[in-house]
């Protein structure tokens, strides 16, 4: 079972970014990581839930949602804060092997640095 111990992950810039251990909710089925700027709107965060199966025929969901503020000034030199949010949803039968789980989050973690991705989320394009 993994700890729930600070990750550090690069950002686009190739910057290390720490995140750190926030919070734990209800029956520890949610686990919060978040950065630690100055001031709390513009902490980054990740967090973490698994609702496990209960048999073999019933599903797993595992979300990921991560969540990157940002501060914009618009025309009039007001400075307004936006989110970027990312949720991943893993939906996994309780009967998958291991080899499955992996490739589903191999091809997921792959997938994120294609070109199309990187033009779609990055850049605001469209695939075509």
């Amino acid at each position: 079972m993994p700890t729930f111990a600070s990750t550090i992950l690069a950002n686009a810039a190739g910057a290390n970014t720490t995140f750190n251990p926030s919070e734990k909710t209800g029956n520890g089925s949610v686990y919060v990581y978040r950065t630690n700027e100055a001031d709390p709107v513009l902490r980054k965060s990740i967090s973490v839930s698994r609702s496990p199966a209960k048999s073999g025929n019933d599903i797993e969901r595992i979300k990921v949602r991560i969540i990157v503020p940002a501060q914009v000034a618009d025309a009039n030199g007001l400075i307004k804060t936006f989110q970027a949010v990312a949720n991943l949803e893993f939906v996994l039968p309780g009967a998958l092997q291991a080899t499955t789980r992996g490739d589903l989050r191999a091809f997921a973690a792959a997938w994120m640095n294609t070109t199309a991705a990187l033009a779609t989320i990055k850049d605001g394009e469209s695939i075509y």
